[in-house]
């Protein structure tokens, strides 16, 4: 005999007598992503219950200046922008550092060695 149901975290429902149910409440559990975006675009958002927010490929186009380490693919952005600090961190972006050539790179704001900067990589 069960004498009681009680939801748990994530879940509301529930009861003491007679049939009980039990729901996922999404305001605390995210559905199952279902939306997706076009090719070329990013989902920006994933919203509780599934739906996903998309957004356009982001580029920046600046006069960056950068220092190339032993890997030739590999730049690390000193100065330039846009702006890389604690509220950037771990923003990536597609951006076109000097030494490059023509080359668009990969690059994520990050503290190096205390101080926030652009790492920069060719695909």
């Amino acid at each position: 005999t069960i004498t009681g149901v009680t939801a748990g975290e994530g879940l509301s429902g529930g009861g003491n007598t007679g049939a009980v149910t039990l729901r996922v409440d999404s305001a605390k559990i995210q559905k199952r992503v279902s939306g997706k975006c076009a090719v070329g675009s990013s989902i920006r958002e994933i919203k509780a219950d599934g739906t996903v927010v998309c957004g356009d490929k982001v580029k920046y186009e600046g006069n960056f200046n950068s220092t190339s380490d032993t890997v030739p693919e590999s730049y690390l952005v000193v100065t330039g922008t846009p702006a890389c600090h604690s509220g950037k961190r771990g923003s990536i972006v597609i951006m076109r550092p000097s030494g490059a050539g023509n080359q668009d790179a990969l690059c994520f704001c990050g503290d190096i060695d205390g101080t926030y900067r652009w790492s920069c990589f060719n695909p």
